[in-house]
């Protein structure tokens, strides 16, 4: 497969959706954002996420809220960028009835696609369901989440689900939902979630990744972000891979788009109590 050269980020001003995602945080974390804890909980959860114990984060309540309000801006910003720059997304979203977003719980998929629905005509009159699962449990987080959405894109009717369970579970109760949502989806996002899933079990890993291929209906879209630097690198035995390697190999999936490498760069002149990052990420969307 040919190597694509890296896409430099590139400066630009915000537009009105994205300084909307901005407003809708300030608005909906501003209690979290002037707690006097904010600072040491963000400088706390960085410093595991180093030590890639993301148990130690996602298993502590306390951490949850400043989660939310310190990383959700940054990557709604991402995936709402993503999600209207991308035809294939684009298109998907116009007719999309299901969407499944695993390790979603943090609200940042939720909102960045809510912003991208918003600019999209849709071809059905069904309404959409957003189904975000997570291992940890964001009901408290994302409350001022859900109300400052029906504020800040009155025109989207969105029903929202969510599951607690870890996705690598094999339990049958857990294995039936999952299997359920796959064969229901239309767009699977995985993001920022894989690479941590095959570091944590690799035989998991594998028995989930057989969920989605022998689950999705012909036709859905698997759509798949991570971190594109070393940070994502999984040891097999001696050599590393990217988990794209991985996926790339399975013959059910077609790659629709890719990048190995490219750059979401928050706008200039947007305005957010805590530091809004840059993200180089890697991209596939793949059509089974």
């Amino acid at each position: 497969m040919q190597m694509e050269m890296e896409q430099e980020p590139k400066t630009n001003e915000p537009l009105p959706l994205e300084a909307a995602i901005i407003t809708l945080f300030n608005n909906a974390c501003q209690s979290t954002l002037e707690n006097m804890y904010f600072n040491t909980h963000r400088r706390q959860i960085a410093s595991l996420f180093v030590a890639r114990d993301y148990l130690a984060i996602f298993g502590n309540p306390s951490l949850l809220q400043a989660y939310v309000a310190a990383y959700s801006p940054s990557r709604s910003l991402c995936y709402y960028s993503l999600f209207s720059s991308s035809e294939t997304l684009k298109t998907a979203l116009q007719s999309a009835n299901f969407i499944y977003s695993v390790g979603a719980g943090s609200g940042g998929e939720l909102v960045g696609i809510t912003a991208a629905l918003s600019r999209t005509t849709r071809t059905t009159t069904t309404l959409p369901i957003f189904h975000s699962q997570d291992i940890a449990d964001y009901t408290t987080a994302l409350a001022p989440i859900h109300t400052a959405l029906k504020t800040a894109f009155p025109s989207i009717n969105l029903t929202y689900e969510s599951s607690v369970f870890d996705i690598l579970s094999t339990q049958q109760e857990h294995v039936s939902l999952k299997t359920e949502c796959v064969a229901k989806a239309d767009v699977i996002t995985c993001f920022f979630i894989l690479n941590e899933l095959l570091a944590n079990s690799k035989k998991e890993f594998v028995a989930f990744v057989k969920v989605l291929v022998l689950g999705m209906k012909q036709g859905a879209l698997l759509v798949v972000v991570d971190s594109a630097g070393s940070f994502s690198e999984v040891a097999l035995q001696q050599p590393t891979y990217m988990v794209y390697h991985l996926l790339d190999a399975i013959k059910a999936f077609e790659i629709v788009e890719q990048s190995d490498s490219q750059w979401y760069r928050y706008p200039q002149g947007l305005h957010y109590p805590a530091k809004l990052n840059n993200m180089r990420h890697f991209l596939r969307i793949y059509r089974k």
